[in-house]
């Protein structure tokens, strides 16, 4: 496992997750070891497809994050992934957090540890109402990257590609697309990019592109 590698607010498909944590993306809960003595757990959670195509009410809530157990349908078990994560209270162990942003893209929240699990009523699949286990997370990577963010980049005149994303509030295979598609106001110097902050956000704010700045 490479998880030196994982950087917070990044974005990575199903491949580069596979082969930094060595786990598909197929279920919301994955782990290695046994779910009684997991070595680490990887979470996965789709918050725009609440109500959708899945009922489980994940939110993300001033500095907490909420994660329904998994089982769609009828009465929740504390098994499988389920157990997995339960077990992190008697023998705490490294929790990843990703959010789907697309298909193939997900959205590195950083790593997790487990504060409570609560019960809450939401309904199921099948709109029946039932009671399902919440997981109550702290992400204190997450809470930290932000709050250094805010501070960080809006006192930058000069933004690095990453920086430039996180302003544009998208990912940086969507800015990537976004370079490719409009003349955005930045300047590449050898292999890396560097953008002025008053320039996008003046790009932006006009809703034009301009070639030169």
């Amino acid at each position: 496992m490479n998880e030196a590698d994982l950087v917070v607010e990044e974005v990575y498909s199903q491949e580069s997750i596979y082969q930094k944590l060595k786990v598909n993306t197929s279920r919301g809960v994955k782990y290695t070891g046994t779910a009684k003595n997991p070595g680490y757990i990887v979470l996965f959670s789709d918050l725009s497809k609440w109500q959708e195509s899945n009922p489980y009410h994940d939110r993300l809530e001033e500095d907490f994050f909420y994660y329904t157990a998994e089982g769609l349908e009828g009465k929740q078990e504390l098994t499988g992934g389920n157990l997995a994560l339960s077990n992190y209270l008697i023998k705490p162990c490294p929790i990843y957090l990703f959010i789907k942003l697309d298909t193939d893209e997900y959205k590195y929240l950083g790593k997790a540890e487990l504060l409570s699990i609560n019960k809450e009523l939401q309904y199921d699949s099948k709109k029946r109402l039932r009671d399902v286990f919440v997981y109550q997370l702290k992400l204190p990577e997450y809470n930290l990257y932000k709050n250094l963010e805010n501070k960080e980049i809006m006192n930058k005149e000069i933004l690095n590609f990453k920086e430039a994303s996180e302003l544009l509030g998208v990912s940086t295979r969507t800015l990537t697309e976004i370079l490719k598609k409009y003349q955005v106001p930045g300047r590449k110097l050898g292999r890396q990019w560097h953008f002025s902050r008053k320039h996008l956000i003046d790009w932006i704010g006009k809703g034009i592109s301009k070639s030169e700045y």
